[in-house]
């Protein structure tokens, strides 16, 4: 098995301007006030209401009748 060297990458040597920089972290802050700000829903798990009970339970019939033939 050989091994190579890669060059390392070091944030450092990457260059921004400080417009670019600014720019940035304004849309960073921007971004998490945005969520921050986002109305919570709670998380409900999926019931079956009684009509889709009904179509379920129909369905299921139908499809045993057609099997059973």
């Amino acid at each position: 098995m050989t091994q190579t060297h890669t060059p390392e990458f070091v944030q450092s040597l990457i260059t921004l301007s400080n417009s670019r920089k600014e720019l940035l972290a304004t849309a960073i802050v921007n971004a998490r006030k945005s969520l921050e700000l986002t109305p919570k829903t709670n998380w409900q798990p999926y019931v079956e209401t009684e009509a889709e009970k009904r179509t379920n339970g129909r369905a299921q019939r139908i499809a045993w009748l057609v099997e059973s033939l």
